[in-house]
């Protein structure tokens, strides 16, 4: 049972380390990866599903990032 809490617990305190950016800054959203820029996708021929952006080009959903 302590195990399973503390498998619990250490979870918890990754999740919360990758929100605190969203909870507290505001109007913050979650950046995501382009697909484009994996290089194993990339060889599959996926494009980013977000803006359409294929292997080499810039991500059209960085600009809104920055």
């Amino acid at each position: 049972m302590v195990t399973v809490l503390l498998a619990i617990g250490i979870l918890g305190i990754g999740i919360l380390g990758m929100a605190v950016r969203l909870l507290f800054i505001k109007n913050a959203e979650v950046r995501g990866g382009c697909a484009s820029k994996n290089p194993m996708l990339a060889e599959q021929g996926v494009v980013c599903g977000v803006c359409g952006a294929k292997v080499g080009e810039p991500c059209g959903d960085e600009a809104k990032v920055k």
